[in-house]
C-alpha cells in the first residue's frame, strides 16, 4: 500500500510541474481563438482579413510549430542521453548526442526560416488568395462550413503540436524509467 500511495504522490507532483506551462498554453490557446473569430487582423502593419487569415495561421502554427518542436527536442535529446547514461552507470559518447542534438536544431532552425518565408509570401499575396476565395466559393452556407472547418483544424494542428513540443520537454524526465526498463531487458537477456 505504501508504494501505491507514493507513486500516487509522485504522479501528483509531475502533474503540479506542469501547471505553469498549462497556463501559458490555455492562454495563448484562448487568444489564438480570440484572433480567428475577429473580421481582420494586423500583423507586421499590414491588413490580413478572409481566406487569407485563415491560410496564415495554418502556415505559421503548422510549420512555426514545428521549428519550436524540433528545437526544444535538440535540447531534450542532450539532457536525456546524459539522465540514461547516468542511471545506467555507463557515460554516452562524447559526441554522438552533441551531433544528435544540433542535427536536430539545425532542421529546427531550417524549418523556421520555412516558415517566415511562407508567412511573407502569404502576406504579400492576400488579395490574389481572397480574390479565388471569394470567387470560387463565395458567400454563403458554403463560405460558412470553409471558415469552420479552417478554425478547427487550426485548432486542431495547435492543440497537436503543443502536445509534441510538451512531450519533447517531459522527455528528460523519462529517462529514469527508460533506464530502469533497458536494465530489466539486460538482465532478461
Amino acid at each position: 500500500m505504501n508504494e501505491i500511495e507514493e507513486a500516487r504522490k509522485k504522479e501528483i507532483r509531475d502533474q503540479w510541474k506542469m501547471l505553469p506551462l498549462v497556463v501559458v498554453l490555455f492562454v495563448l490557446f484562448v487568444g489564438l481563438y480570440v484572433v480567428l473569430l475577429q473580421e481582420s487582423v494586423y500583423i507586421r502593419g499590414e491588413q490580413i482579413w478572409g481566406a487569407t487569415k485563415g491560410i496564415w495561421f495554418i502556415v505559421v502554427i503548422a510549420l512555426g510549430g514545428l521549428a519550436i518542436a524540433f528545437i526544444c527536442l535538440s535540447a531534450s535529446v542532450i539532457f536525456y542521453i546524459g539522465m540514461i547514461a547516468i542511471n545506467l552507470n555507463t557515460k554516452a559518447h562524447p559526441w554522438k548526442p552533441l551531433m544528435l542534438s544540433v542535427g536536430i536544431l539545425v532542421l529546427g532552425y531550417s524549418i523556421l526560416s520555412m516558415a517566415l518565408y511562407a508567412e511573407s509570401f502569404v502576406r504579400e499575396h492576400a488579395d490574389v488568395i481572397n480574390s479565388w476565395y471569394e470567387y470560387r466559393i463565395g458567400e454563403g452556407f458554403i463560405h460558412w462550413i470553409v471558415s469552420g472547418v479552417w478554425l478547427h483544424g487550426v485548432i486542431f494542428l495547435t492543440l497537436f503540436l503543443l502536445g509534441v513540443i510538451v512531450i519533447c520537454m517531459k522527455l528528460p524526465f523519462w529517462a529514469k524509467d527508460h533506464a530502469n526498463f533497458i536494465k530489466d531487458r539486460k538482465k532478461i537477456s
